[in-house]
C-alpha cells in the first residue's frame, strides 16, 4: 500500500461491524483499524481517524525497517524494496543478471577473430 509515496506492508480499514446491541437497538464500531505482519507477529490496533493510523504504520514502518532493505544480486547495491519482494535494485541488473546465466547455460563458447561467439551446429545422425 503506498501512503504518501512511501511503501508500506499492511492497511488500514474503517471497521462498520455490529458491537452491541442497547435498549434493543444495534450499535456499531466506529474506528479506523490497521493490520499488518512483521516477523511472522501480527500487529493490530484502533484508531480514531485515518490520518493516526497512516501515521502508525509508518511508525511501525520506521521501527521494522530491515524488511524494507535488500541488496541486489548483480551489483550488490543496498536499496529499498518498493513492492513485495525484490531480487534486483533496477531493470538493467536484472537484464544483466538473466544475460549471464543464458550465457553459462550455453556450455563451452567458441569465438571468432572478431569477438562474435560461434553457435556449433549440430548434425542430425543418419544423414
Amino acid at each position: 500500500m503506498m501512503i504518501n509515496g512511501e511503501w508500506v506492508k499492511g492497511c488500514y480499514y474503517l471497521d462498520r461491524s455490529l458491537k452491541e446491541y442497547r435498549n434493543n437497538r444495534p450499535h456499531f464500531h466506529d474506528s479506523w483499524r490497521i493490520d499488518v505482519v512483521y516477523d511472522n507477529h501480527r500487529f493490530r490496533s484502533r484508531h480514531k481517524t485515518a490520518a493516526e493510523a497512516e501515521k502508525a504504520l509508518l511508525l511501525l514502518k520506521e521501527q521494522h525497517i530491515e524488511e524494507y532493505v535488500a541488496t541486489c544480486e548483480w551489483c550488490g547495491r543496498v536499496f529499498e524494496v518498493c513492492s513485495g519482494y525484490q531480487r534486483f535494485c533496477s531493470p538493467g541488473c536484472k537484464a544483466a543478471y538473466r544475460n549471464q546465466w543464458r550465457r553459462r547455460s550455453l556450455g563451452f563458447m567458441v569465438l571468432d577473430e572478431h569477438g562474435r561467439r560461434l553457435t556449433q551446429k549440430v548434425i542430425p545422425k543418419g544423414k
